[in-house]
């Protein structure tokens, strides 16, 4: 049969096997499994063996006859320079007892051919050996032939080559003999294992058998709090924990997906909503300027005044619009692991200060008084965006929470860090919701009552970590909170411990 259509056969043939398997008893995968278990390592093993063995006896082989060229090639020195082909050729001769040896060749200096023995005509000699070898030389003339080349020296000077013409029978007797025993040894490695997995699949299969039934029965009723009944302590009795624990771990993921859906909805409604209110603003000041251009013919004649405070409505909503969306791109940043550091040289005391200055008018329509203690100078190198949207995300908190009390901001050096502290005089956090509220999403007041999307603490810590520092709070409901960022002046090398 052609190579092409054999091949094709076996692959019809294996792909019917295949497809046979999902069709077969746990009895038989079990039986087959063990099979192929025990076969391919088998094979595989006592393949390296036998190849290592094969190595090795034909390093012996050679090992054997390097020694003998050069014992011969020792005897010979003398015979060659003084160019005696009779002794030489008796020499050569004793080596008809070693039946390994097909033929042998002394050759002189130049290469050529001085006496040879050759055990039968099949065996062959070269009439020159050029180049001589200048040290022993290995070659393979054939399947079943390989050459020996050695010099013949004696005290460091060179009077030619020996050149012995080995036959590898033995070598191949001794092989097939050590493959055949290694193959009965295969055989019945697997026929012990086959009869073993017969034995075992009665046994095995019974209890698993039951638990397929329970598995049925919970996938029929969709009922993850059934349970199936352990009846042992061995590896199916593991398989039963296993099982019951799968289904515990499914009924708790259940409840999770929900409670995520429910959250993800939540979230939409709150994305939207928040998203929806600059719109809003943003398209009733435009319409005013669109009446306003067209009452006065255009902008340049309306009262300057009352355009300035349109334009600042919008210039304010698109910085509103403009936060939402940031956070949200961070928050996308943060969770492909792209949040990048620029690291320059920052003063922590000169950037709280511009940053409060800028929130002048936000806390004063809250009732907020800032009170800010930065007057020396903190340095270190951080990113001075990342950081001021940290100093911009607590002060903006505090300002939110603390409304009609006094926000105190604070910057120093302490312990060979930097420390920024933001204190408000607010409603505080309840001991339960400190925990979350660094997580996404994550609020500890109703979102009916403040707005956001509840990122900003998620993200705050987010950078704050990148720069190899920590953030904790510090609250009490009716009193406060005080939110604290600890800093390193340099930011750790990525694989380095925080300081």
């Amino acid at each position: 049969m052609p190579r092409g259509k054999a091949g094709s056969a076996g692959s019809l043939a294996w792909g019917r096997h295949m497809r046979r398997w999902p069709t077969l008893s746990i009895r038989g995968k079990l039986t087959a499994t063990v099979l192929l278990s025990t076969l391919l390592p088998v094979a595989t093993g006592l393949s390296g063996l036998a190849l290592q063995e094969m190595r090795e006896l034909e390093q012996d082989l050679v090992a054997s006859n390097v020694l003998t060229a050069t014992t011969i090639g020792h005897y010979s020195a003398a015979e060659l320079a003084f160019r005696d082909r009779v002794a030489a050729g008796r020499t050569l001769e004793a080596l008809r007892r070693l039946e390994y040896v097909e033929s042998a060749a002394l050759y002189d200096a130049d290469g050529a051919l001085f006496t040879s023995f050759q055990r039968s005509a099949a065996a062959g000699i070269p009439a020159r050996l050029t180049p001589p070898p200048p040290s022993t030389r290995v070659s393979r003339v054939d399947a079943h032939l390989m050459d020996v080349a050695h010099p013949v020296q004696h005290d460091g000077v060179g009077y030619g080559s020996i050149l012995l013409r080995i036959s590898t029978a033995s070598l191949e007797r001794r092989v097939r003999t050590y493959l055949l025993t290694l193959g009965l040894a295969a055989l019945a490695i697997v026929m012990l294992s086959v009869l073993l997995a017969l034995v075992l699949g009665r046994w095995i299969t019974r209890p698993i058998l039951g638990l397929a039934a329970v598995a049925r029965q919970v996938t029929e009723r969709a009922d993850y709090s059934v349970r199936a009944a352990k009846r042992s302590e061995d590896e199916v009795g593991a398989l039963c924990d296993a099982f019951n624990a799968m289904l515990a771990e499914l009924g708790a993921r259940q409840q999770k997906a929900q409670q995520a859906v429910q959250a993800r909805d939540e979230f939409l409604s709150i994305a939207s909503h928040e998203l929806k209110t600059p719109l809003t603003s943003l398209v009733l000041q435009i319409q005013s300027l669109r009446r306003m251009a067209q009452r006065f013919g255009s902008l340049d004649q309306a009262p300057p005044d009352v355009v300035a405070a349109s334009l600042e409505g919008v210039d304010r909503q698109l910085k509103r619009l403009d936060g939402l969306v940031g956070n949200l791109l961070d928050v996308a940043r943060i969770t492909a692991g792209r949040l990048g550091l620029s690291l320059e040289d920052v003063d922590l005391a000169s950037l709280t200060r511009d940053v409060v200055e800028r929130f002048a008018q936000q806390a004063a329509q809250a009732g907020c008084s800032l009170v800010v203690g930065a007057d020396t100078p903190v340095r270190g190198r951080w990113d001075r965006i990342r950081v001021e949207q940290v100093i911009t995300n607590l002060l903006s908190n505090a300002v939110k929470y603390g409304a009609g009390g006094p926000v105190e901001v604070s910057v120093a050096e302490v312990g060979g860090q930097a420390r920024l502290a933001v204190r408000d005089h607010g409603m505080g956090i309840s001991p339960e919701d400190v925990p979350r509220i660094f997580e996404r999403f994550e609020r500890a007041v109703p979102a009916r009552h403040y707005g956001g999307l509840g990122l900003g603490l998620f993200i705050t810590r987010q950078i704050v970590t990148a720069h190899g520092g920590t953030i904790s709070v510090t609250s009490q409901p009716g009193q406060g909170s005080t939110f604290t960022v600890d800093l390193p002046l340099a930011v750790p090398a990525p694989g380095s411990p925080a300081a």
